[in-house]
């Protein structure tokens, strides 16, 4: 952590839009980065406000926070902020970003939720503005505590990268909320394996979808798909995102050869444990291809991201590490230990339009795509597609591989599509 600097106060005023489940997460944050490190360290404090509609959410915001009940109060009455943190649902995002150019053109930063925007287009549409600001999206993932840059214990030095499974959903069938459908849930893993494992420019080379009602304010959104994708060194990616499956998957497993063994480092998120705590955790396995056979050879246990010792300790999660990295970043005042960190995990322009164009892959319009209609019922849930390994046969690992194997020789077999712009 840098030395204490004899610098003249400063005030950072932080507008937060929205303040429920995931607001109030980023209020606590930067409350608590504000107090444990940029004041003690930097006489840099951050000045929050709060936009949120429902009263209820009020109360349980601290109380020197300043509440507004939208943002045209906010715009009226609220200090003029120097950073904008979106939190609410992802369809308010552009329109709310217009508002605020235009009313306040002297925001410096904008902190957002992935994704930035529904489209595409609609990002293409900010682009001006955004440029001429900092701007980091929290992909959530790639801040897990499990990550670090050193290959996970257990995995040979000489390992090379084969391919990928990915699992990523839940049961969102009863969820009222307004979505886009699983192109919001996709983003999680590819930000992960196209940042964290360097697989840029994913392409769609072939899957099928299921289109429909998700819920009464989510009409005909694909809501469930299994795809193969393909980054540009040509390994393939077998993914399978849903809001109809059993339970809640998280997952990414990166497989490996050496010396005549496939290796899995298996990253499961938010698993809970029997204590009811959640965590992220990454096991990894030797694997008999011959056989299906894996033997558990190391693993992650959890390290923190976010800074700090003895008072200016911060709490190890993923929101804290995000905006502790974004704001080190956007204040220029990054130490040496974090410099690896931010350019690897902080998602800039560059990376934001390249998400959204891999994400808005995932159309009815996408002809590599077969699409089957129908719509949600919580009575047909669905298994994930690729179980944990340790819960697996040795039969279905045999499959499994046999299927990566398929898949790379497929995707190397295809001519390279024109892509999306490298990060």
């Amino acid at each position: 952590m840098a030395e204490q600097q004899e610098q003249v106060p400063r005030v950072i005023d932080v507008m937060v839009l929205g303040a429920g489940r995931m607001g109030s997460v980023h209020i606590r944050a930067m409350r608590e980065i504000s107090q444990r490190y940029l004041e003690p360290v930097f006489n840099i404090s951050l000045r929050l406000s709060a936009v949120e509609r429902d009263p209820q959410k009020w109360a349980a915001l601290p109380d020197d926070v300043a509440v507004f009940a939208d943002l045209e109060q906010a715009l009226q009455e609220a200090p003029r902020p120097e950073i904008a943190m979106l939190a609410f649902n992802d369809d308010q995002h552009a329109e709310a970003l217009h508002t605020l150019f235009d009313r306040h053109p002297d925001i410096q930063a904008v902190f957002s939720e992935k994704p930035l925007t529904e489209t595409l287009a609609e990002a293409q549409g900010l682009l001006d503005d955004l440029s001429r600001r900092y701007l980091s999206m929290n992909t959530v993932i790639n801040f897990s505590p499990v990550l670090n840059d050193d290959a996970p214990p257990g995995l040979p030095p000489d390992a090379q990268l084969i391919g990928f499974e990915a699992v990523w959903g839940k049961d969102r069938t009863a969820d009222t909320r307004p979505s886009i459908g699983v192109p919001s849930e996709s983003v999680h893993a590819i930000s992960l394996i196209t940042d964290m494992f360097g697989q840029r420019n994913l392409a769609l080379k072939h899957g099928h979808a299921v289109v429909g009602d998700l819920t009464a304010n989510a009409r005909d959104v694909i809501y469930d798909m299994q795809a193969v994708f393909e980054g540009e060194s040509d390994l393939p990616v077998r993914f399978d995102t849903s809001y109809v499956l059993d339970s809640q998957h998280r997952r990414v497993t990166a497989y490996y050869e050496s010396a005549g063994y496939v290796y899995a480092a298996e990253y499961s998120f938010d698993v809970k444990g029997a204590d009811g705590r959640v965590t992220d955790l990454c096991h990894v396995y030797q694997i008999d291809e011959d056989e299906g056979l894996i033997s558990p050879v190391g693993g992650v246990a959890p390290q923190p991201i976010a800074m700090g010792n003895g008072q200016n300790q911060l709490t190890n999660d993923r929101v804290t590490a995000y905006n502790l990295l974004s704001l080190i970043d956007y204040l220029g005042i990054a130490d040496k230990p974090t410099e690896a960190m931010i350019s690897k995990r902080l998602i800039s322009l560059d990376a934001v339009m390249a998400i959204q164009g891999e994400i808005e892959q995932i159309n009815v319009g996408n002809a590599l795509l077969g699409l089957t209609r129908r719509d949600t019922s919580p009575d047909h849930l669905r298994p994930p597609l690729y179980k944990a390994l340790a819960e697996t046969t040795g039969a279905e690992i045999k499959a499994r591989l046999a299927g990566l194997r398929s898949d790379s020789q497929h995707v190397a077999a295809v001519p390279k599509p024109g892509g999306f712009k490298p990060r």
